[in-house]
């Protein structure tokens, strides 16, 4: 799966993007100067996603928690990839 950013709302020029892999989670959010604000790498249990697909959508929920803790609340839309 790939990494795909989106602009934020025009008050904001920080795009934050998520990918999700056969291993991990990733997130980054980056500055309008294209400097990395904050970047956050989560192991997914084995299991949850083989071969590019969701096998254990509790599994990946507990990922997505795990996110959720690491990074706080997210002010910009998210392109999840």
């Amino acid at each position: 799966m790939g990494l795909f950013k989106i602009k934020a709302p025009m008050t904001s020029e920080i795009t934050a993007a998520m990918a999700i892999h056969d291993e991990f989670i990733y997130f980054i959010e980056i500055d309008e100067n294209n400097e990395v604000r904050r970047k956050i790498t989560v192991p997914l249990a084995d299991g949850c996603i083989v071969n590019g697909q969701i096998k254990n959508f509790a599994l990946l929920e507990n990922a997505f928690a795990e996110v959720r803790r690491s990074i706080g609340k997210i002010n910009i839309p998210v392109s999840i990839g």
